[in-house]
């Protein structure tokens, strides 16, 4: 499973509040099962469940802030024949730099 998370900010530039992450899960061969994206408050879980009584998985993406930006943590349960396997995965993402203000020279 990979995860990327990338925050989102507004037209303003204002602080963001909110992550988009992509879940991405590959079966043993390589090729790409499924891949949500998800997005959700800083702060705030969001769940993924997908799939029926024989097969499914759940994806559980949590987020927080830290001083360089948010940590983004995916944690997949999958629930094929009654024997839960779970992986977990983070991603960090780095806050918009913020704008430098420089004065102007000349007279």
């Amino acid at each position: 499973m990979n995860i990327d998370a990338y925050l989102i900010t507004d037209a303003a530039g204002s602080a963001p509040d909110t992550v988009m992450t992509t879940v991405t899960l590959r079966d043993e061969a390589g090729a790409v099962v499924a891949a949500p994206r998800v997005v959700a408050y800083v702060g705030s879980p969001a769940t993924v469940q997908v799939g029926n009584s024989e097969s499914s998985f759940k994806v559980v993406i949590n987020s927080a802030r830290n001083p360089e930006g948010v940590l983004v943590t995916a944690t997949l349960t999958q629930g094929d024949a009654g024997a839960p396997s779970t992986v977990t995965s983070l991603a960090k993402t780095s806050l918009p730099p913020t704008p430098t203000l420089s004065k102007p020279t000349g007279s």
